[in-house]
């Protein structure tokens, strides 16, 4: 009994080989991101100084119209960027947020009413494409 003991605890140890030896890659990998440093973030003042890029925000709504006008305007006052546009797609059988998004629209050129070809509601992409 005690060579099938031993047999058997031969072969286990045998078969954890493989784990061992992922186990001792992922602490060896871990260590040498904790030894080498962070990458160097930009500050704020930096990121004042460079060009703006254009940044598009691409909104989906259907039914919105309750919600959408705050949201926008929230979001055209607090985003500290001057170059970015918000697509707000809307659907033709939803008129109430056509009205909304296009109320905002024509007060702040960064909103966009966007109207999808198919009436709604669709998915996400469908909405955005």
């Amino acid at each position: 009994m005690w060579y099938i003991t031993t047999l058997l605890a031969f072969v286990f140890t045998l078969s954890g080989l493989d784990d061992f030896f992922i186990d001792l890659y992922y602490w060896f990998r871990l260590n040498k991101k904790k030894s080498s440093s962070p990458p160097m973030l930009p500050e704020l003042t930096d990121l004042h100084t460079k060009p703006e890029q254009y940044i598009a925000v691409l909104i989906p709504c259907w039914h919105e119209a309750d919600v959408i006008i705050q949201m926008l305007i929230n979001n055209v006052y607090a985003i500290d960027y001057n170059n970015f546009y918000l697509f707000v797609g809307v659907y033709p059988n939803d008129p109430d947020t056509i009205f909304s998004v296009s109320t905002i629209a024509t007060k702040h050129k960064q909103v966009q009413c966007v109207i999808n070809k198919e009436p709604g509601p669709t998915n996400k992409a469908s909405n955005l494409n």
